[in-house]
């Protein structure tokens, strides 16, 4: 019951049957057996379903609300019983920005995984604006973003500072100066991250303070993505340089930074302040304090 019933709050959810089986790691067929039982038992129907949407009837939204609390009971009681023998277990949702989630988060994640293995960790990477929604709607407990969140639901923490830099192709006509000034950075093809992205409004407020005239842009959704559009020469970009280190010693992308201001922002981990502390999260918030006094 209690799987069925997981499945049922992702579906619901998600509004889809296939993203919920992709989340799941199940088939879509055996969702789709876990509601039809979940219907058989209620005897009702609890979606409705066609080819353009999927969406709760009212019996279903009813399910919905007490399914959330029947499964904050279930893991409260898993961790309750996990203390009575001193073992952290249960689940972490996370949350990152692409700086982070491609850079740090890893090794975060590895030390914590070493540490406590009963512990089921489902990390998700998004631009900062998805990660923010995320952890306002539940969806993770904790989020780390590439920007200062100020909303009156949640608690911020800076994680660390964050050096940006600006990186070239090899070939780049930028690319014989050590150093650039405002005026280098004028009428070249700049590659951005989307919209809603940390590091995209890191570089607007840089193009608007310097009055940069850019001659063509290119828009990725993804640091990665922007990496190799900047290593096949397709522009320039501003990056974080904990996700360009690799490609720096390899000699695939050039860095370079400004003459007279130093490029810097900071990473920060947001969580409700509601928060419903489990040990595994708790066990987690400590080790990225412990990352960031490093």
């Amino acid at each position: 019951m209690i799987e069925a019933l997981k499945i049922f709050v992702c579906v619901m959810e998600l509004e889809s049957f296939s993203r919920a089986a992709e989340q799941l790691y199940v088939t879509q067929p055996t969702v789709s057996q876990q509601i039809r039982n979940l219907e058989n038992d209620m005897g009702t129907k609890l979606i409705e379903r066609t080819s353009k949407y999927v969406k709760a009837t009212e019996a279903g939204q009813l399910l919905y609300i007490k399914a959330k609390q029947i499964l904050q009971t279930y893991e409260e009681a898993k961790i309750d019983i996990g203390r009575l023998h001193n073992v952290v277990s249960g689940a972490v949702r996370i949350g990152a920005s692409y700086s982070i989630g491609e850079s740090i988060l890893p090794k975060i994640l590895s030390e914590y995984a070493l540490q406590f293995p009963l512990v089921d960790i489902k990390a998700t990477i998004a631009n900062t604006s998805d990660i923010l929604q995320g952890v306002r709607k539940h969806d993770f407990e904790i989020g780390l973003v590439s920007e200062e969140i100020q909303f009156s639901d949640l608690r911020t923490e800076k994680l660390m500072d964050d050096e940006m830099v600006i990186i070239l192709p090899s070939n780049h006509p930028l690319a014989m100066h050590e150093t650039l000034s405002q005026d280098h950075l004028q009428d070249h093809i700049w590659i951005f991250r989307e919209k809603g992205s940390g590091t995209r409004a890191f570089t607007d407020g840089l193009i608007h303070d310097y009055r940069i005239q850019v001659k063509r842009s290119y828009e990725f959704s993804s640091s990665q993505a922007v990496k190799e559009a900047v290593s096949s020469g397709l522009g320039m970009a501003i990056v974080s340089y904990w996700i360009v280190r690799k490609e720096q010693a390899l000699g695939d992308i050039l860095i370079r930074r400004l003459k007279d201001r130093k490029l810097s922002r900071s990473f920060y981990i947001i969580h409700r302040k509601e928060l419903t502390t489990t040990m595994a999260v708790s066990k987690l918030l400590e080790q990225l304090i412990m990352f960031k006094s490093k």
